[in-house]
């Protein structure tokens, strides 16, 4: 769409989903984030430079691709210059997941009722207008009846939207009983050093919580986010795997070059060895050059799980 009003018109006032704005040097991204994002927003781009500026500038935006959701609330979304196509979709499609889950609106899930207060609201707002504005019993009858009109377009327009809605429910509901869960919490903006590093983190916190004397509601919230929410077992595999190599092995280049292989990388650039996680600067251990406890493979290990794990 070209037409700058018609778009604006739509964005403000006729849609009941997020809208993504992707700037013309996203457009490619369109069909891959329409096939992932399964009918949960709408997608706008434009070839049009002048639309492109003038979109714009009338929603305050900058050079970047934008998610517009109801109430004229939006999120600015970058695509980084580290970040690969799929990440940059991936992440447009957990946000807007995150979104059609958590969101305060009551449909799709009560439809019914959200139908009845904006019926209401609309009512009530038609009567406190035009009962001020018209003074005769002629002028308040011909209110009356042009309100009737705009109510049933509104009726019809909410039977289209409900139908819309409950075919989103339906793949929403599809899409959570594929993944078996409902998601406490989809991801934070850190990244993931491995698969699933984030999700098994918070389960263990969550189960190391439930040794603390908590009421038996407590418990009971917390044991069932831990049965319902399976963790992916990586954080569980990789610390054992390093014990094993530390305690067993000890720190011979062996093992050395295999702990590289869990992101724990060591260096000898200075007067004592040092372990970056992940050639992440923020994450860094250093080692005695010279040990000489037994067990100082163990002792590492402590230290290397209280600080990356």
């Amino acid at each position: 769409m070209n037409d700058l009003n018609q778009v604006i018109e739509f964005v403000e006032n006729k849609t009941i989903l997020p809208v993504i704005y992707l700037n013309m040097s996203l457009k490619d991204f369109k069909n891959e984030i329409l096939n992932e994002i399964q009918s949960t927003a709408y997608i706008l781009t434009s070839e049009d430079e002048n639309f492109h500026q003038a979109f714009q500038k009338h929603f305050h935006l900058r050079n970047n691709s934008y998610i517009l959701y109801l109430n004229h609330e939006f999120q600015k979304i970058s695509f980084l210059k580290k970040e690969s196509p799929q990440e940059f979709i991936e992440k447009v499609k957990i946000k807007i997941q995150s979104y059609v889950l958590q969101r305060t609106y009551s449909f799709p899930y009560n439809m019914k009722d959200f139908q009845h207060h904006v019926i209401k609201k609309i009512i009530e707002n038609h009567k406190e207008n035009d009962f001020l504005e018209n003074s005769s019993i002629e002028q308040q009858v011909l209110a009356l009846e042009d309100k009737k009109k705009n109510l049933q377009k509104n009726i019809d327009d909410l039977n289209n939207q409900i139908l819309i809605l409950e075919n989103q429910n339906e793949e929403l509901g599809s899409y959570i009983k594929q993944q078996g869960y409902y998601p406490l919490i989809l991801k934070g903006n850190e990244k993931e050093f491995y698969k699933g590093e984030q999700r098994d983190l918070l389960l263990y916190l969550l189960k190391e919580e439930l040794k603390n004397n908590h009421n038996q509601k407590q418990q009971q919230i917390i044991h069932t986010i831990l049965e319902q929410n399976p963790s992916v077992g990586n954080r569980n595999r990789y610390l054992t795997d390093i014990f094993n190599l530390l305690v067993n092995e000890g720190l011979s280049k062996k093992s050395i070059d295999t702990l590289s292989r869990y992101g724990i990388i060591l260096s000898h650039t200075g007067k004592h060895p040092t372990t970056t996680f992940f050639n992440d600067s923020r994450y860094t251990m250093t080692f005695s050059s010279t040990p000489s406890d037994l067990n100082v493979g163990r002792q590492y290990y402590r230290q290397i799980r209280k600080l990356f794990f």
